[in-house]
């Protein structure tokens, strides 16, 4: 789990994400990785392949809830600065 670069050693959370069957996704050039939930929590979600209910506000201050758009194509896309 762990990996020397530069004389530097480091721990490789994409080889812990892999051991846990963890998913996660990288972009190596913006230096950015992302990682989802542990298979034994999203279990339940996947019984009816439905995601969880949310609701976000948009850009011009209108909530928009998942429900509304049952029945229609949707792409979420998630930013965050940190």
């Amino acid at each position: 789990m762990f990996v020397e670069r530069d004389g530097r050693r480091w721990f490789d959370l994409t080889a812990f994400a892999d051991l846990l069957e963890q998913p996660w996704v990288a972009d190596r050039e913006a230096n950015v990785w992302s990682f989802a939930e542990i298979p034994a929590k999203r279990e339940g979600m996947m019984v009816d392949a439905r995601a969880p209910d949310l609701e976000v506000t948009d850009r011009r201050g209108e909530v928009v809830r998942l429900a509304d758009l049952r029945g229609k194509k949707t792409l979420i896309v998630t930013w965050s600065s940190w």
